[in-house]
């Protein structure tokens, strides 16, 4: 749709380094090899490895109910995701790792105007409805963290 629109908070900061590395070493602790591990965790499971205030500044961030918090810890090299509408109604995207420590997996929206992608340092933040077209580029090496909020129906 060409009125699609997505937001990008590069310097959002909410979670600190210590919060991101608890996350990340918590996929890793849960890693057997798999190409693009995914994990779903509870409100109280998220605020147990990061704690409460920052789950509640999360929240803040993401605007309305969710329904889904997931994990992802992706090295797929090779590999690139498809555009597509997401199914959820509402995503947020926060960026663990940045872009700085894999090739390759840049997030791409297709907007009114062309292509855009935002940057993605450590601790950024993009949110977007499930109107708009998005990717992402092959990933090349390294490995691309995040932790996801959810809204679907």
């Amino acid at each position: 749709q060409p009125d699609a629109l997505f937001q990008s908070f590069p310097c959002a900061e909410v979670l600190s380094v210590q919060q991101r590395e608890a996350l990340m070493h918590h996929l890793d602790q849960q890693y057997r090899g798999e190409a693009d591990l995914k994990l779903d965790l509870t409100t109280d499971g998220l605020a147990v490895l990061i704690g409460e205030s920052a789950v509640a500044s999360l929240t803040c961030y993401f605007a309305t109910d969710f329904n889904e918090i997931r994990l992802r810890r992706c090295e797929a090299h090779g590999q690139c995701i498809n555009f597509h509408t997401d199914v959820s109604n509402r995503t947020m995207q926060v960026a663990l790792n940045g872009d700085d420590a894999y090739k390759g997996g840049k997030l791409v929206y297709v907007t009114a105007t062309g292509f855009v992608c935002p940057g993605r340092p450590a601790g950024s933040i993009t949110i977007h409805d499930n109107n708009i077209l998005h990717g992402v580029s092959t990933l090349e090496s390294g490995v691309r963290y995040a932790l996801f909020f959810l809204k679907s129906s």
